[in-house]
């Protein structure tokens, strides 16, 4: 769930057209795009943290994102421990 926040004139506007509607207007959210829009056109600009805009457009979680990044962490790895072999301990046969 990505928590959008918006000016309170923005979000009573909002309120007042899903009232007047009762409850029938639909309230479009468009992450790719970063807006709230409603049917008559109006559009709402909102800001997200761009790693987290791309981990839901992508589907994927902190987890996710880490196992994707493996080949970079290895590599990080194998100079790490070429440059500061003590800090590792030795592998276990």
């Amino acid at each position: 769930i990505l928590p959008v926040e918006l000016p309170i004139e923005v979000v009573r506007q909002i309120a007042a057209a899903v009232e007047e509607s009762q409850g029938h207007t639909e309230v479009t959210v468009d992450l790719e795009g970063q807006k709230v829009s409603l049917p008559g056109g109006q559009a709402f600009a909102f800001r997200a943290p761009k790693l987290l805009r791309e981990m839901l457009l992508k589907g994927v979680d902190e987890i996710d994102l880490t196992l994707s990044r493996a080949d970079e962490i290895e590599r990080f790895r194998s100079a790490d421990r070429a440059k500061r072999p003590w800090s590792y301990l030795p592998a276990q046969t």
